[in-house]
């Protein structure tokens, strides 16, 4: 155990060494088990021990907002080898994460193809849906379903029906803590995703982000709740700010000639599930298929997309396609992940 002044902590791996520092410069080490994972432990007097953390990789940082006082205590818990791991993942969350496959053959959520980027030790459960918020969580009874299917994790995206619906920030936050305390008592671990961009452009070509007030109380709540998360948001709006609004078509499903400007076409789903497979904790980056192994398929999706697409300008012509530029506008220059 060790005793700490400051508030927040963040871990990180050396061999088979974690140095824990707080942001005095204060550090220690504690010793850990090569391929093994680990649950955390806090206590603010050792008396009044928290409830053990989420299953983590000693290898990944996550930053703790410790238990109000002067002092606060850690321990790490050995938990399950990672090779005894053959991990159950649910998805929960709006249509832009569903898979819409049975609506239309142009509209795709996310997770739609988020099995692909996995191998076959992996198990997705797409519980992803239309108009589902987190006000809707509770009045759809998803608990239910979780309890049922017995996830070991749940990745899931709120925030698009919230600023739709003008839900207030103090109950969406409410309302997500309350998610992840139930997704924790069944003994799965919850991964946020502030929610994809929505595709919308001012008039100097600039991207416009809806969802701001959203992505902020969902990383709000992360840190509140000692819970990993992915920063969709952050990475979508860059994809669009940097490649800008006619470029982009291909990424949502009717192009710039339709008002859906949230949810995906084929090619779109690949591209945005696969910012979320890149930044997923490290106990799940163990069963990622490499990327590169998707190029040929993602390929395939343009093609699809093309031959349905709704614009009345040829798609090629009005986004300046040609070949693989798709992994150009992707990817920041120098980072193609071409074999």
């Amino acid at each position: 155990m060790a005793g700490f002044a400051m508030m927040v902590g963040i871990a990180s791996v050396h061999a088979q060494v974690v140095k824990f520092q707080t942001s005095n410069e204060f550090s220690w080490t504690y010793p850990v088990e090569e391929n093994r994972t680990y649950r955390t432990l806090f206590s603010a007097d050792l008396q009044s021990w928290m409830p053990l953390g989420d299953l983590f990789l000693p290898s990944e940082q996550i930053p703790w907002k410790l238990p109000e006082g002067e002092q606060g205590f850690i321990q790490l818990i050995p938990d399950i080898p990672l090779g005894d791991i053959e991990p159950r993942i649910v998805l929960l969350g709006d249509s832009t994460m569903a898979d819409l496959s049975i609506l239309s053959i142009q509209f795709h959520g996310w997770g739609q193809h988020f099995s692909d980027f996995f191998n076959d030790q992996v198990t997705i459960v797409n519980q992803a849906e239309t108009s589902l918020g987190t006000v809707e969580y509770f009045s759809r009874n998803k608990f239910q379903q979780l309890s049922l299917v017995q996830p070991d994790f749940v990745i899931m995206q709120f925030g698009h029906i919230e600023e739709k619906n003008n839900i207030s920030a103090e109950v969406f936050e409410s309302n997500l803590a309350t998610i992840v305390d139930e997704i924790r008592s069944i003994n799965a671990i919850p991964i946020l995703v502030t929610p994809a961009a929505i595709r919308r452009f001012d008039a100097e070509d600039n991207h416009i982000n809806d969802l701001a007030d959203e992505r902020e109380s969902l990383l709000k709540v992360a840190r509140e709740k000692h819970t990993q998360y992915i920063d969709l948001n952050k990475r979508s709006a860059a994809l669009y700010d940097r490649v800008g609004n006619t470029a982009s078509t291909f990424i949502t499903v009717c192009g710039n000639e339709c008002d859906d400007l949230s949810h995906f076409s084929r090619t779109g789903s690949y591209v945005i599930s696969s910012f979320v497979a890149e930044e997923l904790p490290g106990i799940l980056q163990t069963f990622r298929k490499p990327l590169d192994g998707l190029i040929g398929t993602i390929d395939a999706a343009f093609e699809t997309d093309r031959r349905f697409s709704s614009l009345s300008v040829p798609f090629v012509e009005l986004t300046g396609f040609e070949d693989e530029q798709i992994w150009e506008w992707v990817y920041p220059e120098g980072t193609i992940p071409l074999p």
